[in-house]
């Protein structure tokens, strides 16, 4: 979907004063909603939903220009921006499972037909399958390069032994094998070519833990250059570190940032927390009209 640099270089409202702006926001706010009405394929269908998430998406592209420490501010930024509260406005939820939590935006429709995809199982389908009790009809799909670690995601959909990289080939990758883990070279496909796989073409739930090779995938899913960018709704990924264990450097970091909070990509963060050894990043596609209309139509 096209949009220009306009929406970026206008003064708009303050997202925590989004329901109670002023008398003197209000004339720069009716010239910033013309413009992105201009400039949003779609903005007439949802304008109110498309006014938080440009207002959010700018204030990440603003306070990244800035920072130089990443890895150890984004979690702030993500909060002076908003984040959270945008999150609660939609009703986000959390799925915990063993050793970690993930948000999602719950469908508008209970009785939702919906795709989830986990890549990086580690033998722990406690999300899955709580999203699956409360809605029955999502499909599940899941991949996991090591059988042992995979096998149990075929009590809830189909599975898998696939690993995930840029480019696919051979990966040096950290993986599970018994209670720890352990580095393995595994064969690995596309993102695109694991789609084709499993027959499907759009994911609602993107679950996505790939013990490093997100460094790469991850830009690859935001470009606006590929089809892929308009396939995910909602996406949890990890960022795993200390950055050195995974060959990776603090610029390694913000480019993965940089590339998720472009002005191209169609995703926009609504929780970043503060880390431990891995960020947490919970993203949507707050452009994709079939996301919107499935997700954030309560707030058009």
């Amino acid at each position: 979907m096209k949009y220009e640099s306009n929406i970026w270089n206008v003064g708009l409202y303050n997202m925590a004063g989004y329901l109670q702006k002023s008398d003197d926001a209000k004339s720069d706010f009716e010239i910033s909603k013309k413009l992105m009405a201009d400039e949003i394929e779609g903005f007439s269908l949802c304008p109110r939903w498309f006014e938080i998430a440009a207002t959010l998406k700018k204030c990440f592209l603003s306070k990244l220009s800035t920072k130089m420490d990443l890895w150890n501010s984004i979690a702030n930024v993500s909060t002076a921006c908003g984040a959270d509260f945008v999150k609660n406005l939609l009703r986000s939820k959390y799925l915990i499972n063993s050793d970690d939590v993930k948000a999602i935006v719950p469908p508008t429709d209970i009785d939702f037909n919906g795709i989830s995809l986990t890549i990086g199982i580690g033998n722990d389908t406690s999300v899955e399958r709580r999203l699956k009790k409360t809605y029955p009809n999502i499909r599940f799909f899941g991949a996991d390069p090591i059988y042992e670690a995979g096998k149990v995601f075929r009590n809830i959909g189909e599975y898998k032994q696939l690993g995930v990289s840029e480019k696919g080939g051979t990966f040096n990758a950290s993986v599970l094998e018994g209670n720890k883990y352990v580095w393995r070279t595994i064969e690995t496909v596309t993102v695109e070519s694991l789609l084709r796989a499993f027959g499907i073409a759009h994911v609602d739930f993107l679950f996505l833990d790939i013990e490093g090779a997100e460094y790469s995938v991850l830009p690859v899913l935001s470009t606006q250059t590929s089809e892929l960018n308009e396939t995910f709704c909602q996406i949890n990924v990890e960022i795993h570190g200390p950055l050195v264990d995974y060959g990776m450097t603090s610029g390694a970091f913000a480019r993965l940032l940089n590339s998720v909070m472009s002005r191209e990509s169609p995703y926009v963060p609504l929780w970043i927390p503060q880390p431990t050894m891995h960020h947490r990043l919970f993203l949507v596609n707050w452009k994709n009209l079939r996301c919107v209309k499935n997700f954030f139509a309560h707030w058009c």
